[in-house]
């Protein structure tokens, strides 16, 4: 999964996304490479693990049960992993 999401200007108004022409569309501007004005956000992809014979993504030392629907969007900038936003599906034994 990749989320888009316009840059915010350098006086902090929000940048008005409003394409006159498909070309001019956020997802084609991102396919030709012209990323300057936006961040990009993929889906961290989860890596096999021999032990539970699944896939699994690691949630910062919190505990979290297997699940289809856990996720991270991240971003890479400057070579440091930026995380905007994570589900997963915490155990019981969870503290809350």
């Amino acid at each position: 999964m990749i989320v888009l999401i316009p840059k915010i200007k350098e006086d902090g108004s929000i940048a008005i996304w409003k394409p006159m022409k498909e070309v001019d569309l956020l997802t084609n501007q991102f396919e030709q490479g012209y990323t300057d004005n936006m961040f990009c956000f993929t889906s961290k992809q989860p890596k096999w693990s021999e032990l539970h014979k699944g896939y699994l993504l690691k949630y910062d030392n919190t505990p979290a049960l297997p699940s289809i629907k856990n996720f991270q969007l991240v971003s890479s900038t400057n070579g440091t992993l930026i995380k905007l936003i994570q589900y997963r599906r915490r155990c019981d034994n969870a503290s809350r």
